[in-house]
């Protein structure tokens, strides 16, 4: 679907979004509906939306060495990351093809682990933000309801 942005802070642009995302901004009074000329223009505008049908390359081309201290780790532990393609393997100690800009940081990072203390805190804060992303998503939801049955009448 094509609009035009009326009241927001893309005004005047025109662009092709996904058609309940456009549907919602007209009936909300942001945008209008421009129609296409043909379908080739829609076709074009498709082929150009990063919003329809976009695919991201995930390969990496050579490889790339990370390092990810133990605050923003998952495992909760300093962890060295290395990218070859489209593969991703997470080391907990620093394997001997490691280069020696990671392996220094590892060693800085290694000194600073995760207290008991900090771990359960870190989880109390992660289930808040958890609940009030649940609570953000229900209400989308319900807001999604409400307009697909208003579109269906």
């Amino acid at each position: 679907m094509q609009i035009r942005h009326i009241n927001s802070p893309k005004a005047g642009l025109i662009e092709h979004i996904e058609n309940v995302v456009g549907r919602t901004l007209v009936a909300a009074g942001l945008a209008e509906y421009v129609p296409y000329r043909n379908y080739q223009e829609r076709l074009a505008a498709e082929g150009a939306s990063q919003t329809v049908g976009s695919v991201q390359n995930v390969n990496v081309v050579g490889i790339e060495w990370g390092f990810i201290d133990a605050e923003r780790s998952l495992f909760r532990i300093p962890v060295v990351v290395k990218r070859f393609g489209a593969e991703t393997t997470w080391f907990s100690s620093p394997p001997s093809d490691c280069p020696a800009s990671i392996l220094k940081q590892f060693l800085d990072g290694q000194s600073r682990e995760l207290t008991p203390e900090e771990i359960e805190q870190r989880r109390v804060s992660e289930s808040k933000e958890r609940d009030a992303r649940q609570e953000v998503e229900q209400s989308e939801k319900l807001g999604m309801a409400r307009l697909t049955q208003y579109f269906r009448t």
